[in-house]
């Protein structure tokens, strides 16, 4: 645990934390295996999750707004996560979690942009 004299500082991001460090940090040898799902259910039950909170904290926190152009970045996220990320390397897995962090994208962004024309929605 990182108490006040520790070298390690947690900055709250929901729904990640990021870590600040002061001192020397190495580097992993190898990969980090982080899967936080078991199966299509939970990926999806955390995904909503996730995209709802990134939303909000987005919208309320950063001050981000979304536009039009915004939705046509999305393609280019499939193509990032699938050529530049390595995900062509993973076959059949790879191809589906490109899109599914694809679709990710444009859930929060949907939902961004639900939450900064709330007003427009309620009135119908």
């Amino acid at each position: 645990m990182a108490g006040a004299s520790s070298p390690i500082r947690f900055r709250s991001r929901e729904p990640h934390q990021k870590v600040d460090v002061r001192g020397r940090v190495g580097r992993l040898k190898g990969g980090l295996l982080h899967r936080s799902w078991v199966n299509n259910g939970e990926i999806f039950d955390n995904f909503m999750e996730y995209a709802k909170i990134e939303a909000r904290w987005a919208y309320e926190h950063e001050g981000r707004r979304i536009t039009w152009l915004n939705f046509l970045e999305l393609p280019l996220e499939f193509w990032r996560r699938f050529i530049l990320r390595g995900g062509m390397f993973h076959g059949t897995f790879g191809i589906i979690m490109s899109l599914r962090m694809s679709a990710y994208r444009y859930v929060k962004c949907t939902l961004m942009w639900e939450l900064q024309n709330q007003d427009k929605l309620d009135r119908g």
